[in-house]
């Protein structure tokens, strides 16, 4: 698996808006996003479909609510996300992506390759 990158992350839920930076590293996915959200994670290339399949667990601290309208509690806590994005793509494109709390619409844009 290759190096992919490093991408900005935008999303929005029934309830909010967010932003946020993820970077795919040799089937590793780590990030977060300006509310303190932590994601981590693994991605494969998907042979049938040529697309990148995302599988994260984001980490969510207390006090944070989320875009899909879960409100904050007072301890922190995870749950899932499951997602496919081509390799290439011009970063105006819009995503959806399942949580077990609801739809999440995102774009996602390469912000900077690894360095050489």
């Amino acid at each position: 698996m290759s190096k992919e990158g490093f991408y900005k992350l935008e999303f929005a839920g029934a309830s909010g808006v967010g932003i946020g930076v993820i970077v795919l590293d040799t089937n590793m996915v780590v990030g977060c996003d300006v509310g303190g959200v932590v994601y981590d994670g693994s991605y494969e290339r998907n042979e049938r479909t040529d697309q990148l399949d995302l599988k994260l667990t984001l980490t969510v601290p207390p006090g944070m609510g989320l875009v899909t309208g879960v409100p904050a509690r007072d301890k922190a806590h995870s749950f899932w996300v499951r997602t496919s994005i081509p390799r290439d793509f011009e970063g105006t494109q819009i995503f959806d992506a399942d949580t077990q709390f609801g739809p999440v619409r995102f774009r996602i844009a390469k912000i900077r390759d690894f360095p050489n």
